[in-house]
């Protein structure tokens, strides 16, 4: 089970995160870095981006590589990029 905001379309260089709700265990570690963007629901312990949020590419990338569960991807990418076109990117860099 995913979760993730629809809305307004994406300025370029935004992008949404998707929660997967199956992994993801509560650290808290996304709300951690990105307070205004995400929150850990206090009884289920399972985080989720807030709605109408969006964030800049590059920190959206960072929620996904420090999540502990690898529950975060990229779901939405102002532009012609999709989420496997970043992780290629991203493996490329390394």
């Amino acid at each position: 089970m995913t979760n993730d905001t629809k809305g307004e379309s994406l300025e370029p260089g935004n992008a949404r995160v998707v929660v997967d709700q199956d992994k993801c265990v509560g650290v808290g570690k996304c709300e951690m870095l990105e307070p205004e963007a995400m929150e850990v629901d206090e009884d289920t312990a399972i985080a989720s981006m807030i709605e109408g949020t969006v964030l800049p590419l590059e920190r959206a990338q960072k929620l996904v590589t420090e999540c502990p569960s690898s529950a975060i991807s990229i779901g939405d990418i102002e532009g012609s990029q999709t989420s496997q076109n970043v992780e290629q990117q991203n493996a490329e860099e390394r």
